[in-house]
């Protein structure tokens, strides 16, 4: 299936569905869609991996090239749903860091906000081998006495995590160096600031470890990052093209042990 405009989207209700592919992902190709029917390009929110299955949530079907692509009917995230842009949090390769069976998943509403604002995000998780049962998956209320996360099994109840914002779509890990969960934020503020977070914990509380000058959309490589750093790719915003742009971060980390 190919869209091509945002009606046809409509149409074909494919808005904020999950997508598997059982082949090794190679190479995509995402028909053009803007709002205003001029071609413009979008791109999805994030593509996960646990064993043979490839997952990924967007807003488009895929032309693939011979690589099959499966869409997963019924989504509960429609256009008001604070998961229609869903940013899977990577935990190493082939979700290798996973110590609790669960795929996790952050959600936002739009993949740029128009006119431009701050978004809450809201956080989902689901057993890895039930990740394309939408049933299944559990949305995160609110921490209790002692600190543990609460979950529904309604999206409707889901509460923004504490500490987390974003203005568009971004990138989230599991950096074992650090041995935290980061969030990488390319557009954080109205004038092109963007915003690196971290927590312990998908569910945080996340804070804002630093910013820097951005007004890209990220994405994070996970491969080869180093005790203290990891690479990214920068698209779009301000300077920046839609060329392949890498940069890498290099953290300064605080151990407990550090006084």
């Amino acid at each position: 299936m190919v869209v091509n405009t945002p009606a046809e989207a409509v149409a074909q209700g494919v808005d904020g569905k999950l997508y598997v592919s059982p082949r090794p992902f190679i190479s995509r190709y995402v028909p053009p869609i803007s709002d205003n029917d001029s071609p413009a390009l979008e791109c999805c929110a994030s593509i996960s991996r646990s064993g043979d299955l490839f997952y990924v949530t967007n807003r488009e079907s895929f032309e693939d090239d011979g690589r099959t692509w499966k869409m997963v009917p019924s989504s509960p995230w429609g256009a008001d749903s604070p998961f229609k842009v869903l940013i899977f949090i990577n935990m190493g390769q082939a979700y290798a860091l996973n110590q609790d069976g669960y795929l996790y998943g952050l959600g936002i509403g739009d993949e740029l906000a128009s006119p431009p604002r701050s978004q809450h995000v809201y956080l989902t998780r689901v057993p890895i081998e039930r990740a394309l049962d939408y049933t299944a998956y559990e949305y995160f209320t609110d921490l209790d006495e002692s600190g543990n996360p609460r979950w529904s099994a309604a999206a409707s109840d889901a509460a923004p995590l504490d500490g987390l914002r974003t203005m568009a779509q971004a990138a989230a890990f599991y950096h074992p160096g650090a041995g935290r969960y980061l969030f990488l934020s390319g557009p954080l503020e109205t004038d092109g600031t963007g915003g690196l977070f971290e927590a312990a914990a998908p569910w945080g509380p996340w804070h804002l470890a630093a910013t820097f000058p951005a007004g890209f959309i990220p994405g994070i490589i996970p491969k080869d990052a180093g005790a203290d750093t990891f690479y990214f790719t920068a698209a779009g915003g301000g300077s920046v093209t839609y060329n392949l742009n890498i940069g890498q971060i290099q953290m300064s980390l605080k151990h407990p042990s550090t006084p």
